[in-house]
């Protein structure tokens, strides 16, 4: 089925959709230059996709057993609050401050309407519940880089990267796991001068490999929780400090292999 698109373009001018009903679930609204755009989760069913320019004076929240799908461009309220479903495709850049609630799913995908999925969230936020990575129709690469401060993902949330259709899952952010990172599919973390923790869980299973790629000033990964590693499956390090000297890597069948000349601190009891 074609794609059905709705374009605004205009340098001034407000639409404004903050009532009634924008409907199809397999449309798309688009935006070119710098209108101001109001609306709400309940009244814009198709995928959004907004130029740099535009302007969104209100603050956006996703209800509950609501959703808001954003397939490219900028998107830049005041603030974003997630407490039902966020999906981020394509080459989406979400600047403004992200809040997560408790039963909130963030997840980024790649699509066959979409392509590969390389998303930015520009600023560090906490993770409260569930943040996935994923594809469907085909192996497109999934990506998301957070640039600027950490990704903290609390006790109360789940980061996952699932099979789907297959493709690559990277996590480029500074990542701070106080929760559970479940690995069924493979994972690379990669975030240059990267200051990476983990307190909680980090759990490969099935035929998952993890891989930390290191780089840039002084980057390191200290754990002080658990990391599990399935069997026969490969925890590989490159560069940098990684710092294995409290907490446990568990998998007695498993792999600790290193490239490059990272730093590496851990005793009998903790590897």
């Amino acid at each position: 089925r074609p794609r059905r698109i709705l374009t605004v373009d205009f340098g001034g001018g407000t639409l404004d959709l903050s009532a009634g009903l924008d409907a199809g679930s397999t449309a798309f609204l688009t935006t070119t230059l710098a209108p101001t755009v109001r609306f709400t989760t309940a009244t814009v069913q198709p995928r959004i996709g907004f130029s740099a320019g535009t302007v969104l004076p209100d603050p956006v929240v996703i209800p509950a057993n609501d959703s808001l799908r954003i397939y490219t461009g900028t998107f830049a309220p005041p603030s974003l609050t997630n407490n039902g479903r966020l999906f981020l495709e394509g080459n989406t850049v979400l600047t403004t401050v992200l809040t997560t609630g408790p039963g909130s799913l963030l997840r980024v995908r790649g699509t066959n309407t979409t392509s590969a999925a390389n998303v930015t969230i520009t600023n560090g936020f906490t993770n409260t519940d569930t943040l996935q990575f994923t594809t469907e129709g085909a192996g497109y690469s999934v990506q998301l880089n957070v640039p600027n401060g950490t990704l903290v993902n609390a006790s109360t949330g789940t980061i996952a990267s699932l099979a789907g259709a297959g493709g690559a899952r990277t996590l480029a952010a500074q990542l701070d796991n106080q929760g559970t990172v479940s690995l069924p599919y493979d994972l690379t973390l990669a975030q240059a001068s990267a200051v990476h923790l983990n307190s909680g869980t980090i759990t490969t299973t099935g035929t998952a490999d993890f891989a930390l790629v290191q780089s840039g000033t002084t980057p390191s990964f200290t754990n002080t929780g658990t990391i599990t590693l399935a069997a026969g499956r490969t925890m590989s390090v490159s560069a940098g400090l990684l710092d294995l000297s409290a907490g446990l890597l568990a998998g007695y069948t498993s792999y600790l292999t290193t490239t490059g000349a990272p730093t590496v601190r851990f005793s009998p009891s903790t590897v």
